[in-house]
């Protein structure tokens, strides 16, 4: 038997009307919109997470898997450290040694590859701007041990340029709106002669010092930098887009199974940005809403919050959660690097113990 399944469709008690007493009426009568469209979601999740118990619960049952490691080490390396403009662009990352039952999780620049027989990933990307690139490669597997473990490294690699001029986004090959994007900029004819400008609506660039650029976007698109040093020019086409949603978390989970107490002393809602090249980009979270559930509340209770930490009505709902409480949190918006806001596509869950 399978105990504490997240999933549960009794009805909650509530006042007794004639007629009434059903599942819906008992959780969407007189529910605002936003509030039943959250309510909803926590169903999806929960069976979700029932799924994933029962599936467990059999795996089990069939015998546990022993993964077995002699030793290992995380490797990431390119075909080649100097590209012309229009190569093609090699990386092969993985771990030495691997247990084939586990095999590693691999993400260059946060996107996620295919895993190959061996336990290896291939990763190929033809060379664009010239100067100096590189590509941040995670590597994550299992250790005897049990623990997770996690290598990040730096594949660099200079793409050259027949004509001498060298124009390079420092970070990415992209521009990120509202962020201030590094350009490196070199030429035959000495710093002091190159002259960049931008093309595009909302972009800006300014001189950081010899040779070095600060592009800033406040619009998604593309950008042309047109970049001339008295001998030869060069133009090139850079994609603005925007930074990855955070991820929603409370006392360092996204939901899932927590103590009671662990939840009532936490203080609200942070938004985490992981696995981003520019390091001290940060979200704050600017309102969301509560919904308790389950032990300690007759019918579902909603609370809305303005700002990122429990206050008035949620503070009181999270006072009151115990043992057997569901809480979910939703309707998270958080602010945008450079100004603005947006609704994050995330619903978390928590299951009180």
């Amino acid at each position: 038997m399978i105990p504490n399944l997240p999933l549960d469709l009794s009805i909650p008690s509530t006042t007794s009307i004639a007629g009434k007493d059903d599942w819906a009426y008992a959780y969407f009568h007189m529910t605002p919109t936003v509030a039943a469209i959250t309510i909803l979601t926590k169903f999806q999740n929960d069976i979700r997470n029932s799924e994933a118990q029962v599936a467990e619960f059999c795996h089990k049952e069939i015998g546990e898997v022993e993964l077995i490691y002699d030793q290992f080490n995380a490797f990431a390396a390119s075909n080649s450290q100097y590209l012309m403009q229009g190569e093609e662009l090699v990386i092969t990352a993985g771990v030495g040694a691997f247990s084939s039952a586990a095999k590693p999780s691999i993400s260059i620049d946060g996107v996620n590859l295919p895993i190959t027989v061996d336990g290896s990933a291939i990763y190929k990307s033809t060379a664009g701007a010239p100067g100096m690139n590189s590509k941040r490669v995670r590597i994550s597997f299992l250790k005897p041990n049990g623990e997770t473990a996690i290598v990040e490294k730096d594949v660099r690699f200079t793409v050259g340029t027949p004509s001498g001029l060298v124009v390079s986004t420092d970070k990415t090959r992209v521009f990120y709106k509202g962020l201030d994007n590094p350009l490196s900029v070199t030429g035959g004819g000495g710093a002091e002669k190159i002259n960049v400008t931008v093309e595009g609506t909302g972009a800006t660039v300014s001189k950081a010092g010899a040779g070095q650029y600060i592009v800033k976007c406040t619009q998604l698109g593309n950008v042309m930098v047109n970049v001339n040093d008295g001998k030869l020019s060069q133009k090139i086409n850079i994609p603005v887009k925007r930074v990855p949603d955070p991820i929603a978390i409370i006392g360092g989970s996204a939901g899932g199974n927590m103590t009671a107490n662990k939840f009532r002393v936490q203080q609200g809602v942070i938004a985490d940005l992981r696995d981003f090249v520019f390091e001290g980009i940060k979200f704050n979270v600017v309102s969301f809403i509560v919904i308790a559930t389950g032990k300690g509340f007759d019918e579902p209770e909603v609370a809305e919050v303005n700002g990122a930490a429990f206050a008035n009505g949620a503070k009181d709902l999270v006072r009151r959660c115990q043992p057997g409480t569901t809480v979910t949190i939703g309707e998270i918006k958080v602010t945008e690097p450079g100004g603005g806001t947006r609704k994050l596509d995330q619903t978390i869950t928590f299951i009180l113990q």
